[in-house]
This record gives structure tokens, C-alpha cells and sequence, in this order.
């Protein structure tokens, strides 16, 4: 067997396991530092088998047994940083570890940060178990309590169970209160105008002289009623002012006994004019007499009614006072 030199480097063909192809050739000077330093293209087997080739530099190759270059192996694999493979396949995971450990304290809580911009509108009144939809999808199932809090933006009410707004109500009430304003005049007229409202009955309180031939007013200087204060007693006058209208106007007058002449006569004057004639009382000896009227009579604001009497006794001729003997009853009767 030929001594190795110096100078000599080995060949080392590295066996694919089960397969016959060899490894790329690596050259080691013996005494060469090979420290920090890489060789590439170098593939390192988990286990050699049979025989390698040991390659000297005049390259004349010589068999020599595996167990022989243990020590260049070593010396080479000592000197020398391998390049590793290709990463393998990960194998499959292996069983758990142990329990997990004890958690850590909480760390201080940050700042607040920013407020973002608000998000879209939600389409919702009221968020909860029950709500209203601003489209009025759903309507409520329970009394809406608003918290002591106004309402607004509500539509006027059209169907008998619609919410009633203050103007709606308001108007109600200004044509209430001018319906009531109408209601109360009216009331008002029919009171003062009507003619069971508005009645009058005056009479002589005692005898009243009465000339020859002359027609004279009868002064009733007395009041069985007046419900509107319409009758004078002093001037013996009626005068409903302000209540233009229709008037029955009925008067008696009752004349003392003559027996010379033969008219006992009386009159209804209105505003100082002739209206209307009576009956004459006939006279037949000396008896007592009385004349009677009753008309109808159209009154306007500032009209009055008078009543007038005439006897032709040759004489004055006295007729009699008390409520049922010379008298007036006027009343309106529309």
C-alpha cells in the first residue's frame, strides 16, 4: 500500500443508502486549516456503508476499508461547517404540554380615545324590546308615555280617534265661543222682544176728569207689570226703544154715569197721532159706560203708544180709576 503524502487529499465518495450512485468528489489538504471555513456541495449520509475510494493527488485510486479513514473523517468533519439540506417535512405535532399558566394582572386602562363621526341614522324611535319604526311599519302595543315632554309637528286630526292639536282645538273654541257669543245675543233679543217677555199693564189709581168734546190721554199713573221697563207712568207713555216690532194693544175706559150726550169713546194714539178708533159706549139714561179697543199695532225704534179718551156729556165727565176699571194691556207678539 502506497504512503499517503502530505499533499495528498482524499476523495470522499459518499454511498447513497440502497443505491450505487456516488457523491461529488471533496479534495482535503491534510494540512490545511479548514476552521470558519465552508465546503459546498457536500452531502453529509447518516450511515456509510461498504468500501470508499481513497483518491491521492497523482490520482491512482486505492480501495481501502471503511474503519481506515475514521480519523480524516472526524478531522474533516471537525474542520469543516457543512452547508445543511433542504428542510424536511414537518413531522406531526406531539401531544400537549402541560396546564396553562396563572393569569397575568390587568395593566392600567388607556386614555378615552377620539369620538368617531356619528354612523348612519337608524330607522328606529324607540330601541328596546318593543319600537317604532319612523316609517310607521308597526304601531304601539301600550300607552306612549312622553315624559312630560311636547309633541310636535302633529298634523291636524281627521278621523273621529286622531290626536286633537292645541290649534285645532283652539279654532273649536273661538267658533264655540262666537256660536255661544250668537246664542247668548239671540237669547238676548228673544228675551227683551219677545212678546211674553216684554208685556206691560197699567192702569187709573183713582178718577180722572175728562172735558167736553176734547179728546184727552188717559194718565195710568200705575203698573200691575212691566217686565221690560217700558211704560212711563209719568207721561202715561209706552215706548219699547230700540224694539221696533208688532204690539197688541188693548185698552178699556170706564166713564161715569150722564145722561146728556150720546158718545163715550176711546183711542190708540201712536207717536202723537190717531192709529185707531174703539167702540162707542150708546148712552141709554144715566149708567155707567165703557168704551173698548183692541189693534194690532207696528212699532219702530222710536215710537210710542198713547191711549186717548172722548165723551160729549155737555160737560166734563170723570172716569173711574182701580185695575179693573180704566186700563192698558200692550204686549209684543213677534
Amino acid at each position: 500500500m502506497r504512503t499517503l503524502s502530505n499533499h495528498t487529499c482524499i476523495a470522499l465518495t459518499t454511498l447513497l443508502v440502497g443505491s450505487a450512485l456516488a457523491a461529488d468528489t471533496l479534495r482535503i489538504h491534510r494540512h490545511t486549516d479548514f476552521t470558519q471555513k465552508t465546503v459546498s456541495n457536500v452531502s453529509v449520509m447518516v450511515t456509510v456503508t461498504g468500501l470508499v475510494t481513497f483518491v491521492p493527488e497523482a490520482s491512482d485510486s486505492m480501495p481501502v476499508p471503511y474503519w481506515q479513514l475514521t480519523n480524516y473523517v472526524a478531522a474533516a468533519t471537525n474542520a469543516i461547517s457543512l452547508l445543511p439540506g433542504p428542510t424536511g417535512p414537518t413531522g406531526p405535532t406531539g401531544p400537549g404540554g402541560g396546564a396553562p399558566g396563572p393569569t397575568g394582572p390587568t395593566g392600567p386602562t388607556g386614555p378615552t380615545g377620539p369620538t368617531g363621526p356619528p354612523g348612519p341614522q337608524a330607522d328606529l324611535m324607540i330601541i328596546s324590546n318593543q319600537f317604532l319604526l319612523l316609517s310607521g311599519a308597526n304601531y304601539m302595543l301600550g300607552p306612549l308615555n312622553a315624559g312630560n315632554l311636547r309633541i310636535t309637528n302633529v298634523s291636524d286630526p281627521v278621523w273621529f280617534n286622531d290626536a286633537a292639536t292645541k290649534r285645532y282645538v283652539d279654532n273649536l273654541t273661538n267658533a264655540l265661543t262666537l256660536q255661544i257669543g250668537a246664542a247668548t245675543n239671540y237669547l238676548t233679543y228673544l228675551t227683551t222682544n219677545l212678546y211674553d217677555c216684554l208685556k206691560v199693564r197699567a192702569y187709573r189709581t183713582a178718577n180722572q176728569s175728562i172735558p167736553n168734546s176734547t179728546w184727552t190721554k188717559v194718565s195710568f199713573n200705575a203698573e200691575e207689570y212691566d217686565t221690560q221697563g217700558v211704560f212711563d207712568t209719568t207721561t202715561a207713555r209706552f215706548a219699547p226703544t230700540n224694539r221696533p216690532g208688532f204690539y197688541q194693544v188693548i185698552s178699556s175706559v170706564r166713564f161715569a154715569g150722564s145722561s146728556q150726550g150720546d158718545v163715550r169713546e176711546v183711542a190708540i194714539y201712536k207717536t202723537g197721532v190717531l192709529h185707531s178708533y174703539g167702540t162707542t159706549a150708546a148712552v141709554a139714561g144715566p149708567g155707567l159706560r165703557t168704551a173698548q179697543i183692541a189693534d194690532v199695532v207696528e212699532l219702530g225704534t222710536n215710537d210710542y203708544v198713547e191711549i186717548f179718551c172722548y165723551q160729549d156729556s155737555n160737560g166734563a165727565l170723570n172716569i173711574l180709576g182701580g185695575r179693573s176699571n180704566s186700563y192698558v194691556v200692550i204686549y209684543r207678539i213677534n
